[in-house]
């Protein structure tokens, strides 16, 4: 429910619309998350602890990862048009330069 409802603050016309969808799609995803949490417990309540630090270790590492290898990928690729002429899409390649010196760039 709430990625459809970022669709429409996508592609809104208006300021009003586009804060309405907003706070109903953050509205709804209390729910996702709610639901999240509860798998935890479901799946092993003496564990639940363990299994959430895990869950959300892995996600946020993920989460971390793959902006600097779809930067890696898109590093000599130049797009014109809408996203701009530097080929910097959507900061893509930000990590990699606030990471370099670690990186070898």
């Amino acid at each position: 429910m709430e990625a459809t409802l970022l669709l429409v603050v996508g592609y809104s016309h208006s300021r009003a619309v586009a804060i309405t969808f907003l706070v109903l799609a953050v509205g709804f995803s209390g729910f996702a998350i709610s639901g999240f949490n509860v798998n935890h417990l479901d799946i092993a309540p003496r564990y639940a602890s363990v299994l959430m630090g895990l869950s959300n270790g892995v996600g946020t590492l993920s989460g971390m990862v793959c902006p600097l290898i779809v930067g890696a990928l898109t590093r000599h690729k130049v797009l014109g048009g809408a996203w701009g002429q530097g080929g910097d899409v959507g900061g893509t390649r930000t990590p990699g330069r606030a990471l370099g010196p670690w990186w070898g760039q």
